[in-house]
């Protein structure tokens, strides 16, 4: 109560009650959505520019293998290691719930939330893996992929704090 609107508004306090434990959890969302985001599009970006970075490039494009079959199986290797960091994540809201005695209907919500975050994490990892691709400065793309993460979620911040910057949401 002794927190002002426009704070409770930017982290997303109001919209949730926060004495349940779906509304707790709504709360915190926002969390790690961030955090597995972030860790999908440094993977994106990563796992093409490492290549250059590591100086093994022209090792891998001297293979009999297509450009596009190395960039698809790294591509695949990273949607991997997203939905096992979504299902440590799951497993983990499970077992700390647990205690709480959970309903049906949380498990509900609990199983869109990993869906909406599984959703996340593979646009950022596009998005990590096109910077990765083709900017020439394979050194700062990991950089910008977290600073347009990043650069969206404030967005979203600031037009849940006025109507008339509601239309930021869309970006």
């Amino acid at each position: 109560d002794a927190m002002p609107p426009a704070m409770m508004e930017a982290f997303s306090m109001n919209a949730f009650n926060l004495t349940t434990l779906s509304g707790f959890f709504g709360v915190m969302f926002v969390y790690f959505a961030l955090m597995l985001s972030i860790a999908a599009a440094m993977w994106g970006t990563d796992i093409i520019s490492k290549e250059e970075r590591d100086k093994t490039v022209e090792f891998a494009l001297t293979l009999p293998v297509t450009r596009s079959r190395v960039v698809t199986a790294k591509a695949l290797a990273a949607v991997v290691n997203c939905i096992a960091l979504l299902l440590v994540t799951w497993a983990i809201s499970l077992a700390s719930s647990a205690q709480y005695n959970p309903d049906g209907e949380f498990f509900r919500f609990l199983a869109l939330c990993m869906g909406a975050i599984f959703t996340l994490q593979l646009i950022f990892l596009a998005i990590g893996l096109f910077l990765g691709c083709a900017m020439n400065r394979y050194k700062r793309t990991s950089s910008v992929a977290v600073s347009l993460l990043l650069g969206t979620y404030i967005l979203s911040v600031v037009s849940g704090l006025h109507k008339n910057l509601e239309f930021l949401k869309y970006l």
